[in-house]
């Protein structure tokens, strides 16, 4: 079951934070087997207490910051679906203070992308960047296979509120969707996923090449579960011949 945040008993941030974190929501609720925020519940910071933040780092010499949260988008939203009300009220609000020159975003969802339209996106786009523009506003999103059906298996609702037959094509789609409206999606994927095939392997392989024609970068981690039920974790040791052409093809795009 869903574990609360307390985001009730958040204090106020007195200084400047690390890296200029703005905390946005605590939680995610999706549910992953692979990340110890599946089971909390999102919950959101009131946007009083966001501004606050956003000024205590400003003060403290600050000029630009960092969202803090599982999934950006998502912002003011309850369950799967997104509320772009709540998300441009409060960047709006964030617009007021000034001596800024962008907001960086930290984790965002597939699913939560792809409910905006670009018109929408642009406009998030352009709340995020106060004095100065950079080319590289980034969005990490997870990825974790080509095969929806083996992310559901592993994540529970992270592809909610739609299919696990259209996850490769969502990916594609959020690639483009992004790149189109300004941002730089920066994608991972996991190796060794309870259940993965060698033709799960190769999908993403594919999908990976795909994205390698997009502005985009593409990390692949291990999995590590954290739960009892979450798998075994991957290693070195287990790594076949395609696994590996995996991680190096990501690497070849990125750098």
């Amino acid at each position: 079951s869903e574990q609360g945040t307390a985001v009730d008993r958040i204090h106020r941030l007195l200084g400047a934070s690390v890296l200029g974190v703005i905390e946005l929501s605590r939680g995610c609720g999706k549910g992953c087997r692979f990340c110890t925020m599946g089971a909390k519940k999102m919950e959101h910071l009131p946007p009083e207490t966001i501004v606050n933040d956003l000024i205590a780092n400003v003060e403290g010499g600050v000029t630009s910051v960092v969202s803090g949260s599982e999934d950006f988008f998502r912002y003011g939203a309850s369950g799967p679906r997104v509320n772009f009300k709540r998300l441009r009220s409060l960047l709006v609000e964030m617009q007021r203070e000034p001596d800024l020159s962008f907001m960086q975003i930290d984790h965002a969802n597939i699913s939560s992308v792809l409910q905006f339209d670009d018109e929408q996106l642009r406009e998030i786009r352009e709340l995020l960047t106060w004095r100065e523009r950079t080319d590289f506003l980034w969005v990490n999103m997870g990825i974790e296979s080509a095969n929806g059906h083996l992310v559901v298996a592993n994540g529970g609702g992270k592809i909610q509120p739609f299919r696990a037959d259209d996850w490769e094509e969502m990916v594609r789609e959020a690639a483009a969707k992004m790149t189109r409206t300004g941002f730089f999606p920066v994608f991972s994927i996991i190796l060794g996923l309870p259940g993965e095939t060698p033709d799960d392997v190769a999908r993403t392989l594919e999908l990976v090449r795909h994205l390698a024609t997009r502005r985009a970068v593409v990390f692949p981690i291990f999995h590590e579960p954290w739960r009892p039920d979450g798998g075994e974790p991957f290693a070195l040791e287990a790594m076949r011949a395609d696994h590996f052409e995996l991680f190096t093809t990501c690497y070849e795009i990125n750098f």
